[in-house]
């Protein structure tokens, strides 16, 4: 077990396999072992292997925590029929399923674009009377959502969370502004996130980054302009190519809004000292207006 926790998983397979020429008989902790160190060879069907010849040969069934993990690496894989045949022989051996459990069927479902039937699942854990939903129940099936573009469906589970008590994570929050983006609505990002500081969830890297990255692809070049500042002021190296495709936005913009070039100016400006590489076509462009502006 611990050349599986150190992920030696090779040497633990040889360490098995070793077992008959010391006269050792595997027990179901041994089994429970192997399984263990297929799910991290990611070899699932060889581990489930290993479980079907636990209980046909009349070995206890193991933990929870196992049959989970197996679960798990089915839906890693996108390999659902697997995972719900292994999460009903939990059933049949009487080993009851953890909320981790359900929430590794819950991102397989959405992994595979089987969105109603995770949102179903989700249904029926809220209403079971043994197990409540966390926070990654329901992160799981709004990812499932934004997926799809179903990114206001994704905010009502986030409201509906935050009423049962549960505090949204900061990966709960990325997940909708992955989702504003790839609907055409990053402006909406702009309410989401006045709603994190006001619960006192700050916003990471990753929230305004994606943000940004929303706004520049549909044009929001102001509100980029916006946003790339409150990234400075926190701190936050914004990445190179956003900055690139910011300065070009922000050049061609000021043909029309003359009050832009100064923002030029200044981006230019923080590029070079950073020594940030400007691509041709952003200098190019920016030599161009800044000789207008001149």
């Amino acid at each position: 077990m611990r050349l599986v926790l150190e992920n030696q998983v090779d040497l633990a397979y040889k360490l098995y396999s070793s077992l008959p020429t010391h006269n050792f008989s595997p027990d179901s902790f041994t089994f429970s072992i192997l399984i263990h160190c297929y799910c991290k060879r990611n070899e699932p069907m060889e581990a489930k292997r290993v479980l079907v010849h636990m209980i046909e040969n009349g070995f206890d069934s193991p933990k929870v925590k196992t049959f989970t993990q197996l679960i798990n690496s089915f839906c890693k894989k996108g390999r659902l029929k697997h995972a719900f045949e292994v999460f009903e022989m939990m059933g049949k051996a009487k080993c009851d399923p953890t909320i981790n459990t359900y929430n590794c069927l819950l991102k397989g479902l959405c992994y595979v674009g089987r969105i109603e039937e995770a949102y179903e699942l989700l249904t029926k854990i809220k209403k079971s009377c043994d197990l409540q939903p966390d926070v990654y129940s329901f992160t799981a099936v709004m990812d499932g959502f934004c997926k799809v573009g179903r990114s206001d469906e994704a905010l009502e589970l986030l409201n509906e969370a935050i009423e049962m008590g549960l505090t949204p994570s900061i990966v709960t929050y990325n997940t909708i502004f992955n989702g504003y983006f790839k609907e055409g609505r990053p402006k909406d990002g702009f309410g989401l996130l006045k709603q994190m500081k006001e619960r006192n969830c700050k916003p990471d890297y990753v929230s305004y980054s994606t943000l940004l990255h929303g706004l520049l692809q549909w044009g929001e070049i102001r509100d980029g302009i916006r946003v790339y500042n409150e990234m400075l002021d926190m701190g936050f190296d914004v990445d190179v190519r956003m900055m690139n495709t910011l300065l070009r936005g922000v050049c061609r913009r000021s043909r029309k809004e003359k009050e832009l070039l100064k923002d030029a100016y200044q981006l230019f400006d923080e590029m070079s000292k950073r020594g940030v590489g400007i691509d041709p076509c952003a200098r190019e462009l920016t030599s161009k207006r800044f000789a207008m502006g001149i």
